[in-house]
């Protein structure tokens, strides 16, 4: 019985010598794999790190182009209106107001107030262009159209029909109807 352990136990152990050998063989494969794959990796997370860098910075560069315009946009209207920024601060407030309430760019609706002012809608004050602004911002949202041109047709409308500011809302209410009803 011990004569057949032995030999059991030397198979055994000369089965554990190959087996620790390959395993040895596959781990150093293993290691030379992972070599590359490391260096890739790394490569990568430099680029990542470049790639966010760069995304902060054009982001960074859209957000300061962003206020160029809402400010270039106010100082024409001041050229228009011959008033200071600080004197359309109403105004300007009620662009940052219907750009965060309805989505639409601060810039452009400052655009919209202009076209109004240059309209003449704001030679007895600026209060027809802080009323009549709310609804040419949402019409055009409605109905996917750009808000300077809205407000164009919608002050060749009023100025023709010598309709007051207040109705401003009916009007762009039929516009938006005609839009539907054309499109239909």
């Amino acid at each position: 019985f011990s004569g057949m352990m032995k030999v059991m136990g030397n198979a055994a152990g000369a089965f554990a010598g190959r087996a620790e050998v390959a395993v040895a063989r596959v781990d150093r494969a293993f290691r030379g794999l992972m070599t590359p794959i490391n260096s890739f990796r790394r490569a990568l997370n430099s680029i990542g790190l470049y790639v966010g860098i760069w995304l902060f910075i054009r982001a960074a560069q859209t957000a300061v182009g962003v206020m160029m315009d809402f400010e270039q946009a106010q100082v024409n209207i001041s050229a228009v209106t011959g008033r200071t920024i600080k004197q359309n601060e109403a105004l300007a407030n009620q662009a940052r107001e219907l750009a965060v309430r309805y989505g639409e760019a601060a810039t452009k609706v400052s655009e919209l107030q202009l076209e109004l002012i240059k309209m003449g809608f704001a030679n007895k004050g600026i209060t027809p262009v802080l009323e009549m602004t709310p609804a040419i911002v949402m019409g055009a949202r409605a109905m996917g159209a750009d808000p300077s041109e809205l407000a164009k047709m919608l002050g060749a409308d009023l100025t023709a029909f010598n309709i007051p500011t207040s109705k401003a809302n009916d009007v762009i209410d039929m516009y938006a109807k005609i839009a539907d009803l054309s499109a239909l």
